[in-house]
């Protein structure tokens, strides 16, 4: 979840001028869409495993604050021809300046999953540079229909920036054996729900010709911070970033329910090549 991303993705390139080395070291920390979250049974404050994770989570992000506030901001730039028809120049501007802030002050409250070992921590960072957007623009007057078409065309704009060739080898890369083989293991490794605020999935073996392999995500790390963020509807639409993401990487993503629409589950099944329907507008406001 160019992580959002970051397996949306997302979430994954958040520098656009990166090198070809550099995007595809940053690509692979990310890998595949979004999902929801079991809490473990940690309600006693004194609990050493809460202090650990607690004190995991102040080792990870807080040590890393400066560099993520540093890719967020450059992240942030090119986006402005996003905002500019809706809000002019100035008011750009100051609401670029204020998803900064409010980033910043997200950052701590980032569950910990387990750093760079997971590969679903990107996603829940670029759950996060959504949700500071949510936080700016909300209280402006905008309803979240209007914040999730922003972050939409952000993930868009973000992807057109990057050259195609990297797109392609990107592509080629969420097909490989040893990237099908991380993805065993870190479903295999998610069933332990070590860390409160993880996500949990299945590896879904290919069958021929209906697609290459899938993802049944069960519990999802994204859904639950923004359950604690107090940001619940936004949910489904972070979850529509997935299409452009599959679209640009070739993926061909096909997935029928989410966690965030009241699933029991995500579906997420991937065939190379397969064209990927359009996220926008969600399926859930033309049947509104």
């Amino acid at each position: 979840m160019k992580p959002l991303f970051r397996e949306a993705c997302i979430r994954n390139d958040n520098e656009i001028h990166l090198s070809r080395r550099e995007f595809i070291k940053e690509s692979t920390k990310a890998a595949i869409g979004v999902a929801v979250i079991t809490i473990m049974p940690l309600s006693n404050t004194g609990c050493p495993m809460k202090r650990e994770a607690e004190d995991a989570a102040d080792k990870y992000y807080i040590s890393r604050k400066s560099k993520l506030l540093s890719k967020y901001k450059k992240t942030l730039k090119p986006l402005r021809p996003v905002f500019l028809p809706r809000f002019g120049s100035d008011l750009t501007d100051t609401i670029l300046e204020e998803v900064l802030k409010e980033y910043e002050a997200l950052t701590p409250d980032l569950p910990y999953i387990g750093g760079d070992e997971n590969m679903m921590t990107e996603f829940l960072i670029e759950s996060a540079h959504c949700l500071a957007i949510y936080r700016v623009l909300k209280p402006r007057g905008k309803t979240v229909e209007d914040i999730g078409e922003i972050i939409y065309e952000m993930i868009e704009a973000r992807l057109a920036e990057v050259p195609a060739f990297i797109l392609y080898l990107y592509g080629l890369f969420k097909y490989n054996r040893f990237y099908e083989k991380r993805l065993k293991e870190q479903a295999e490794k998610s069933q332990e729900r070590r860390y409160a605020g993880d996500f949990v999935f299945n590896f879904i073996e290919g069958k021929g010709e209906e697609f290459d392999y899938g993802l049944d995500i069960t519990e999802c790390g994204i859904c639950e911070f923004y359950k604690a963020q107090d940001a619940v509807e936004l949910t489904p639409y972070v979850c529509l970033i997935d299409f452009p993401l599959s679209k640009a990487f070739n993926r061909g993503l096909v997935r029928t329910m989410t966690i965030a629409e009241g699933a029991e589950k995500c579906d997420f099944r991937f065939k190379k090549g397969r064209k990927t329907k359009e996220g926008w507008p969600p399926e859930f406001l033309r049947r509104g």
